[in-house]
């Protein structure tokens, strides 16, 4: 809704987009990459909290995070 209390499809499709793009599962490779880092880390006596990374070309964004 915009500030007058109506609503603004498109201002609502582009934040839909937004979420979206920054919600993407992560690729395989990546889960691979962090468990092993993670691995690596708690061996060191460090726990890997959080990862935030982007695709160089798709641009897509991804997030993994570790909290309990």
């Amino acid at each position: 809704m915009n500030r007058e209390g109506y609503k603004d499809p498109t201002a609502e499709q582009a934040i839909r987009n937004v979420a979206r793009r920054e919600t993407r599962y992560l690729p395989k490779e990546l889960n691979k990459l962090i468990a092993e880092t993670s691995g690596r880390f708690n061996e060191l006596g460090y726990e890997l909290m959080t990862v935030r990374t982007t695709d160089i070309n798709s641009e897509a964004r991804y997030r993994w995070d570790r909290w309990d």
